[in-house]
């Protein structure tokens, strides 16, 4: 089994338009880390676009790759 999860950063544009576009690149960098930590061996994440994602889990069902992606999603809000 696999889940795919697609997730797009909010207000990605304003943040660039307001605070240029290295605060765009840190903030997708920051992102990328929070969700890596979340990863198995097998699993992957894809940058679609400027502000949107895709990570598929590999192996795990879909309470798992929620309970990860909430996961990151904390340590996001506490960074």
């Amino acid at each position: 089994p696999f889940v795919l999860c697609m997730l797009g950063i909010d207000n990605f544009k304003f943040l660039i338009d307001t605070h240029g576009k290295q605060a765009g690149i840190e903030l997708q960098s920051t992102i990328v880390a929070s969700i890596q930590e979340q990863l198995g061996s097998r699993d992957c994440i894809f940058r679609m676009s400027g502000s949107e994602f895709v990570v598929l889990f590999d192996g795990i069902d879909m309470e798992e790759s929620k309970r990860r992606m909430e996961s990151a999603q904390e340590t996001l809000r506490l960074a």
